[in-house]
C-alpha cells in the first residue's frame, strides 16, 4: 500500500514538473502591443484593430487564448514584460522596441504597407524656423517615440542617422512622446524644435511643405513586426500561427484588420534574419567610405596626360623662421670689441 501511494505521489510530482516545463493548451497568454508609429490617430481605433487581430490569430491557432495588453509608453511595456515572466506569447511592436527586450523573443513576421516592409524616418521642423539641416539642430530639442536606452541610442546613431551624429550628444534635449502624432504636434505648437517620425504619418502629410519642412531622411528601416516567444507555444501551434499570418493578406474575413491597421498583410521573416539585430540591418556594423569605380572600359590616356614619375615632380619646401629680437642690454654689455689705443696728439709750436 505504501509503495502504491509513493508511486502515485511520484507520478503526480512528475506531472506537475512536466506541466511547468511545457505550455498548457488553452492557457491564456498575453499579446503585448506597442505601436507608437502606427498611422492611426484614434487610440480606440487602434485598439479595435489589434483586438480583431488577436481574435483572428486565436481562430488560426488551435487552443490558443490571447489577452491583448496595449501600451502607449515603451517603459510601461518593458516593465510589464519584465514582471509577466512566461505569460507573454506574442509581441506586436515597432522593430526597435525589441532591442530593449531579452533574447527569447524571435521575429516571425513583418508588416507590409503599400507593398513595402521598410520605411524611412524623417526629421521635421517648423517651416519658418530657419532650421535647414542636422547641423542647425545642434543643441536644439528633438521629440521622438523611441526610448533612450543604450541599444536604441546606438540604433539611432548608426542606422537612422548614418553615424553622422550621436543623438545624445548632438541634441540639447530629447523628449520621448507616446506616438508620432504627439511628436509632430510638439513641433507644430513650438514645444520642441524638431521631431523624428515615420514618413507615412497622416498628420505629417497634412502639414508637410505647409507648416512643416523635412530636413533629413533616414535609410529604410523595418516596419513593425510580430515577435513570438517560442516557449509559450505548444507543439504545432507555431506552424499554425505562421500559416494564419501568411494568409491574412488574402482572406476576406481579415479585411477589417487590414483596413484599420493600414497594412497589406504580413510577410514571413527569413530564418536567417529572425534576430532583432539582423532585422534592423545590422546596426552594429559600420562601413568605411568607398570609391565607386565604373565597370565599363575606359579609353587609354594620351601620352601628354600620362602621370609624371615621382622624381620629375618639382616641389618647394618653405620653412617659416621666427623673428628673434636681441635685447639691447646684451648689445650694450661689456662684451665690446677691443680697439687700438689712439696716440696722443702732438703739441703745436705755441704750446711747446
Amino acid at each position: 500500500m505504501r509503495s502504491l501511494r509513493h508511486r502515485a505521489i511520484s507520478t503526480l510530482a512528475l506531472a506537475l514538473i512536466t506541466a511547468g516545463a511545457s505550455p498548457v493548451a488553452g492557457e491564456k497568454k498575453a499579446m503585448v502591443v506597442h505601436l507608437p508609429e502606427a498611422p492611426i490617430e484614434s487610440m480606440s481605433r487602434l485598439a479595435e484593430g489589434v483586438t480583431a487581430l488577436a481574435e483572428y490569430i486565436q481562430g488560426s491557432v488551435p487552443e490558443l487564448t490571447l489577452e491583448v495588453k496595449a501600451f502607449r509608453k515603451s517603459d510601461d511595456a518593458v516593465q510589464f514584460l519584465a514582471g509577466q515572466g512566461d505569460g507573454t506569447a506574442l509581441l506586436v511592436c515597432d522593430a526597435a522596441f525589441l532591442l530593449d527586450l531579452p533574447d527569447d523573443y524571435e521575429v516571425a513576421h513583418r508588416f507590409v504597407r503599400q507593398g513595402r516592409e521598410t520605411g524611412r524616418k524623417i526629421v521635421v521642423v517648423k517651416k519658418d524656423s530657419g532650421l535647414e539641416s542636422l547641423a542647425s539642430l545642434k543643441g536644439r530639442s528633438l521629440t521622438m517615440t523611441l526610448g533612450t536606452s543604450e541599444p536604441v541610442t546606438r540604433f539611432l546613431a548608426e542606422s537612422v542617422f548614418r553615424s553622422e551624429i550621436d543623438p545624445k550628444r548632438w541634441f540639447g534635449s530629447i523628449v520621448q512622446e507616446t506616438d508620432d502624432f504627439t511628436a509632430i504636434a510638439a513641433v507644430l505648437y513650438g514645444r520642441t524644435d524638431a521631431a523624428l517620425v515615420a514618413e507615412d504619418n497622416p498628420l505629417l502629410a497634412k502639414h508637410l511643405d505647409k507648416d512643416l519642412a523635412s530636413i533629413y531622411a533616414s535609410p529604410p528601416v523595418s516596419l513593425p513586426v510580430i515577435a513570438v516567444r517560442p516557449g509559450a507555444f505548444a507543439p504545432g501551434q507555431l506552424s499554425a500561427l505562421a500559416s494564419g499570418l501568411d494568409g491574412l493578406s488574402s482572406r476576406p474575413e481579415a479585411e477589417p484588420i487590414r483596413a484599420v491597421l493600414a497594412i497589406d498583410g504580413f510577410r514571413r521573416v527569413d530564418e536567417g534574419s529572425r534576430r532583432a539585430a539582423d532585422l534592423l540591418a545590422g546596426s552594429s556594423v559600420r562601413r568605411e567610405l568607398e570609391i565607386a569605380i565604373p565597370s565599363i572600359p575606359l579609353p587609354p590616356i594620351p601620352a601628354e596626360f600620362q602621370p609624371l614619375p615621382p622624381g620629375a615632380v618639382p616641389f618647394v619646401v618653405g620653412v617659416e623662421l621666427p623673428e628673434v629680437v636681441i635685447p639691447p642690454e646684451l648689445v650694450d654689455s661689456g662684451l665690446k670689441p677691443k680697439t687700438e689705443a689712439t696716440p696722443p696728439a702732438k703739441k703745436s709750436g705755441r704750446e711747446q
